[in-house]
């Protein structure tokens, strides 16, 4: 999939999901910031950012 669309918002946004849910928080923040690179104001990467950096 990232191979395929590398600047996807929705194929970065899968793939930081699923570091979430292996316990990779490092990784899926990473994954956020490169969503607000391509877009800042992408209100979604925001809330999920902000819900990782708060948890």
């Amino acid at each position: 999939m990232v191979v395929n669309n590398p600047e996807s918002w929705h194929t970065l946004g899968t793939l930081a999901d699923v570091y979430l849910s292996v316990g990779l928080k490092s990784e899926a923040i990473k994954k956020f910031n490169e969503i607000l690179e391509l877009n800042p104001e992408n209100d979604w990467a925001k809330e999920r950012l902000a819900e990782i950096i708060e948890n």
